[in-house]
């Protein structure tokens, strides 16, 4: 049960991060990290031209990447402990 439990929290944390991720992306209207940095270099973001407004935008974009990389990195995680675990019997 111990591995099940584990499994289980690193499953929450996981759909936590992705939760963030997805609200931070909705905030900026794009699909990825890489779609904030490029609005950023449009001129499109922040939309308060001001200091606030840039460094609240290069923290969400830095905020952003580590999640993504969290995600990744979790996302193996998983993959090992799944395998691990070998297959179901649903008998």
């Amino acid at each position: 049960m111990a591995a099940l439990d584990e499994l289980l929290k690193v499953l929450s944390e996981y759909l936590g991060l992705k939760k963030r991720l997805e609200d931070l992306l909705k905030a900026y209207g794009a699909s990825g990290p890489e779609d904030i940095e490029l609005k950023i270099r449009r001129g499109e973001l922040p939309k308060n031209k001001n200091y606030e407004g840039y460094r609240k935008v290069y923290e969400d974009l830095a905020e952003a990447f580590s999640i993504q990389y969290e995600l990744m990195t979790l996302e193996k995680k998983l993959e090992k402990m799944v395998e691990a675990r070998g297959p179901v019997d649903n008998r």
